[in-house]
């Protein structure tokens, strides 16, 4: 006796799965026929399904202010640390590159 299991085919798989969509398309298009043709007898449950279900959320908090670099420092190699052309810092790489010596290599 094989302890594997035999799986379906391809051609088994897909009848499977399109009856199962055909069905669930069936099953929508007769509830909305249903719901049109006697309503008093099949609730609507949209009002229910879409109801707020408590109070408004609160507005997200505003960002604080910060003070551009142009005006917060008076050296000129700080003065630049906001322009950032296509993404990267460029003032902060240039510190960046030219600080690491010091703090990659021992004292």
């Amino acid at each position: 006796m094989s302890r594997h299991r035999r799986r379906p085919t391809r051609s088994a798989t897909r009848l499977v799965g399109s009856a199962a969509l055909a069905g669930a398309a069936l099953a929508t298009f007769a509830g909305g026929t249903a719901n049109a043709a006697t309503p008093d007898l099949v609730p609507d449950l949209a009002p229910v399904l879409t109801a707020p279900t408590g109070p408004e959320p609160a507005p997200a908090p505003t960002a604080p202010y910060v003070e551009p670099s142009a005006t917060a420092f008076d050296d000129p190699i700080n003065q630049h640390l906001d322009d950032a052309p296509a993404g990267v810092p460029v003032a902060g790489l240039i510190k960046s590159v030219a600080g690491a010596p010091t703090r990659l290599l021992p004292s």
